[in-house]
């Protein structure tokens, strides 16, 4: 039985190539880090941090994915320890040139924070390594 068991678990992963191209992945991602830091700052004290996000993609361009992390509380003003961020948009090529429009959300559960809810557009040339972001933000503070 273990034998077929294993036998089977080859086939599959042997044959999961072969199979026909999905026009949507969906991935995942899991770390376990010594510290979280944002823009040079610690968001956990010094302290390890789980993080982990889930990606959906699909052919024509759109995506949406979250992304977690545990984080100090003592940084809110009444304790929030866990940050979620969703984002999603569409990216898109003309020529030579990759556009990016997408929406992004940080949301700390329970915690009384300004939180903002970012619109970014990203372009990209493919013959230099140059690339522009427009960013726009709307903020609003939890009740």
């Amino acid at each position: 039985m273990r034998a077929r068991l294993i036998a089977s678990t080859i086939a599959a992963a042997v044959a999961a190539p072969l199979a026909a191209q999905s026009p949507h992945t969906l991935t995942g991602n899991v770390a376990l880090v010594g510290d979280y830091r944002f823009r040079g700052l610690s968001q956990t004290y010094t302290q390890p941090a789980v993080q982990g996000g889930v990606d959906f993609t699909h052919v024509n361009g759109a995506y949406l994915a979250t992304w977690g992390s545990n984080v100090s509380g003592n940084q809110f003003l009444n304790g929030g320890s866990l940050e979620l961020d969703v984002y999603g948009g569409y990216r898109w090529t003309v020529g030579r040139v990759g556009t990016d429009l997408g929406l992004q959300y940080y949301w700390y559960p329970g915690a009384r924070v300004t939180t903002s809810i970012p619109v970014t557009a990203t372009t990209r040339s493919k013959s230099t390594p140059a690339c522009a972001t427009v960013t726009s933000a709307r903020s609003t503070r939890t009740p």
